[in-house]
Parts: structure tokens; sequence; C-alpha cells
């Protein structure tokens, strides 16, 4: 909204409507609202050969601007329109009538053309979902299996026994610490939220018990699966 010097959603959304200046461009929007200042975009014309790439950067005013090196900014629009429709696409010979927007960035990939809207042309879980916080998880859950059925009985006794125990003790602590640093690194970053925070604590809380650990475990990677409120990507 600052950027584009309005005082409402509705009038940010207007600009991307009919008649507005990004009008069929949506998929331009959803890349402005993933980036992040020093992500990389790189813009594809439709022949899959032809780019332009640069880093987000903001001005003293907040304007969006793009750094194609050597100090060299340009203004974001200048991107969007280079990747923009292209109506004698077809007749270049071209498999489609738009380009290729490539974002890169702290929180992963994502790909989008003019026309995308949400739906980022290679729908990348990792967009949707913290990927790393949902891999720790599984290890501290394995880890947790890995305990629960060695004093279960499940291995034969002995040093195998003793060497399960260790063995997954270890796995699920460590992975329930990254987990427990992750989270908090991200909330500090914004990319997680308080309740992020109370349940990865909670659930740090119950990990180091077998049963309730694991039960526990399974509650945190459900929680991750199904609270993508704040993406990643």
């Amino acid at each position: 909204m600052q950027h584009f010097g309005v005082d409402s959603f509705e009038a940010l959304m207007a600009l991307f409507g009919e008649g507005g200046p990004y009008a069929g461009n949506s998929g331009w929007y959803d890349i402005l609202r993933a980036a992040q200042d020093g992500d990389r975009i790189t813009v594809t014309l439709p022949d899959y050969q032809t780019s332009i790439s640069g880093l987000f950067v903001r001005t003293g005013e907040g304007r969006i601007m793009i750094d194609m090196g050597h100090s060299h900014l340009v203004p974001e629009a200048e991107f969007a329109r280079f990747g923009g429709h292209w109506a004698g696409g077809l007749s270049h010979g071209w498999p489609g009538e738009y380009g290729m927007y490539h974002l890169q960035g702290v929180n992963g990939e994502r790909w989008a053309t003019a026309t995308s809207g949400g739906q980022m042309l290679s729908d990348i879980p990792c967009n949707i979902w913290d990927c790393v916080a949902i891999g720790y998880d599984l290890a501290a859950i394995g880890g947790n299996a890995l305990t629960s059925a060695s004093l279960a009985g499940a291995l034969p006794s002995g040093g195998l026994t003793l060497t399960g125990i260790a063995a997954g003790t270890t796995i699920n602590q460590t992975a329930t610490a990254a987990g427990l640093a992750h989270t908090y690194q991200g909330l500090a970053k914004g990319k997680s939220s308080n309740v992020d925070a109370l349940v990865v604590s909670v659930t740090a809380v119950f990990n180091p018990f077998p049963v309730i650990g694991t039960l526990s475990g399974i509650g945190q990677l459900l929680y991750d699966l199904f609270d993508p409120a704040i993406p990643w990507g």
C-alpha cells in the first residue's frame, strides 16, 4: 500500500482489477506479496530463453525497486510488464502468451505467470507448509517410536535394546531442540506466530516421555500440516 500510494486494500486490489494499470496480472501481485528485501526475481519471456533478473529493494519512501546490479534500479512495474501478457506470443510459436516470474528468497522459491492468481504453477508444498518444522516433527516422532519399541521389548534384549533406547532418545531430543530453535527464529523474523511458539514449547515438555511424547509429536505434526497461516514460500 505504501509503495502504490493507496490507503485501503480495496484501492490496492483495484490496481490489479479491470481498468487498472496491472489488470490481469494478479500473478505479479502474488510475487510482490511474497517477496522480501534482497530476494531475487527472474522474469522470463514466453520463449523461456530471454530473461532479466535483479534483487528486490526499497527506497527510503517505501517504493519497491529492483536492483539489476551496479546500482541500476528499475521500478518493479518494468519486471511486471516483461513477464506479463504477450498478445503475439502464439504467432511467435511460443507455448503460451505469458512469461514466467521466478522468485528466490529466504523462504524458498515460487513460480507464477501473470494470470496465476494465488496458484503457483508448481504448487511447491514448501511454499505452503513449513517443511523444515515438519521434518523435525517426523524425526522426533521416529526417535520416540524407536525408544518406545526398545522399552517395550520389540527389539532383542541386551546391547541392541540399550542402543535403540540411546539412539531414539538422542534423535528425539536433537529434533525437539532443533524444532524449538527453528520456531523461535521464525518468531523473531515474523514467520512464526505466538501460537506456533506455544505449541512447540508444550510439545517439547512432553517429548521426552516415550508414549505420551509420540502422541504429542503427532499432534505437533498435525498442527504444522493444518496451520499454514504464515506461508514459508
